[in-house]
């Protein structure tokens, strides 16, 4: 049986943007919701998740506070605003790729 090639290398460049901006968000909102529900920061999941999103996170966490209620429960709103930039950063390289492949159909 003959595997069948994408006729457009574009579109396998745009799943590999997909997927990458997929796990982003995947390690982004989990960091959010052990900060929300107050994981202990010691525990083998919470390590691995900070360790991993570090690299992601570390622009934002000075930019803003995060604000803790009832001495427990964290709103870690620099995790929102790298979500939200992140986003941002997708749609633009969406965009991108989409105009590349419209040119080079055109070529």
């Amino acid at each position: 049986m003959k595997r069948l090639e994408d006729p457009r290398p574009e579109l396998r460049v745009d799943r590999i943007v997909e997927v990458l901006f997929l796990a982003i968000y995947a390690l982004l909102g989990a960091r959010l919701i052990l900060a929300l529900v107050a994981a202990p920061p010691d525990g083998a999941l919470a390590r691995l998740i900070t360790a991993v999103t570090d690299p992601l996170y570390a622009f934002f966490s000075p930019i803003l506070p995060g604000f803790t209620g009832d001495g427990r429960y964290t709103l870690a709103l620099p995790i929102l605003l790298a979500i939200l930039l992140y986003a941002v950063i997708h749609g633009l390289a969406r965009t991108m790729l989409r105009r590349l492949g419209r040119r080079r159909a055109y070529s």
